[in-house]
């Protein structure tokens, strides 16, 4: 999960429903958000990046980027996500 705590929410609703299935969940998101994720007695994988810079830079965009764009335009966004 990339991005802000709002992002991942959704992931942990959906965990906890995985979980009550029998599934195992492991979620990979920002190291900022570890202890979110373990205190949801998930499996935890860091991902690079800065979640505040993230959201500052997409803060200085007039419209929400789609993950297309991002993906056409990863280089300007590298730093961000890597």
């Amino acid at each position: 999960v990339i991005g802000s705590r709002g992002d991942l929410n959704p992931f942990l609703a959906l965990g906890e429903q995985l979980r009550e299935r029998g599934y195992c969940v492991h979620i990979a998101t920002h190291r900022a958000f570890r202890r979110v994720v373990i205190g949801h007695a998930f499996e935890y994988s860091p991902l690079a990046g800065d979640p505040r810079e993230l959201m500052r830079q997409m803060s200085q965009f007039e419209y929400v980027p789609t993950p297309l764009y991002l993906y056409r335009n990863i280089s300007e966004h590298r730093a961000t996500v890597a």
